[in-house]
């Protein structure tokens, strides 16, 4: 161990967390940067990638912006352990 005397947690949310306050020391945040009373430091950019099931699309269809604008997003929040890396359907 490195660096015994440091304590290291991780809250993995989409909470905003209160620096200020003393919830933290430290935070990671998407978006611009520009949040009140705490100095940001630009880190990566990132990608955006939309994804379906195999059922939703037809077998010979070709996916494009205007398909995808005319779905229905949906979102559900599933524990880690329980998601399936790197299996389809």
């Amino acid at each position: 161990m490195n660096f015994p005397t440091i304590d290291v947690r991780l809250d993995v949310s989409d909470r905003v967390i209160d620096l200020a306050q003393g919830e933290a020391d430290i935070g990671i945040r998407c978006g611009l940067g520009a949040w009140k009373g705490v100095k940001s430091t630009f880190l990566m950019s990132e990608e955006i990638i939309a994804v379906c099931h195999n059922r939703l699309l037809e077998v010979d269809r070709e996916v494009t912006a205007g398909w995808i604008v005319e779905q229905t997003l949906t979102a559900r929040r599933i524990r880690a352990a329980t998601f399936r890396h790197g299996r389809n359907g």
